[in-house]
């Protein structure tokens, strides 16, 4: 008994001590869990809002490109009537030249060695066109080599 009067203070020392280490370890503890549930917050926050960044981002572009789009298919459309307006005045005006001067009249008035300015005016006047006109047909249809031009 005497041995454990003697070691009572130490005991209690020993326990007061593992006392105070079990309730700083316990504190460790909750310190630790309270300061990962923090950093998860704050890295939730932050892919939360980088996420939202992306999106409003993906809008933008989503939003340029549409605009893009939309201006590249006016211009198409520009250039599609364009050559149709373009197409239709050279048909309109070969047939005019074909109905006016017909290349089949022509070639039969043509001699087979060529024609100078004189003789096309004198074929314009004939068919009652225009002396370039009667060059068009000719050079278009190739019935002849024109010369002195």
């Amino acid at each position: 008994m005497k041995r454990l009067r003697e070691a009572w203070p130490v005991i209690v020392i020993v326990a007061t001590i593992a006392g105070a280490a079990w309730m700083a370890a316990w504190n460790v503890q909750r310190f630790i869990a309270a300061e990962i549930s923090a950093s998860e917050a704050r890295l939730a926050a932050q892919i939360t809002a980088q996420i939202a960044e992306v999106r409003a981002q993906a809008r933008a572009q989503t939003a340029e490109t549409r605009s893009q789009i939309a201006e590249t298919r006016s211009q198409i459309a520009e250039i599609r009537q364009y050559i149709v307006d373009h197409l239709a005045a050279h048909a309109e005006s070969a047939f005019a030249a074909e109905f006016l001067a017909p290349a089949a009249s022509l070639r039969r008035r043509i001699p087979g060695d060529g024609l100078e300015g004189e003789r096309i005016d004198d074929l314009g006047r004939e068919f009652g066109v225009s002396s370039e006109l009667i060059r068009r047909q000719i050079r278009n249809h190739d019935l002849a080599a024109i010369t002195g031009d």
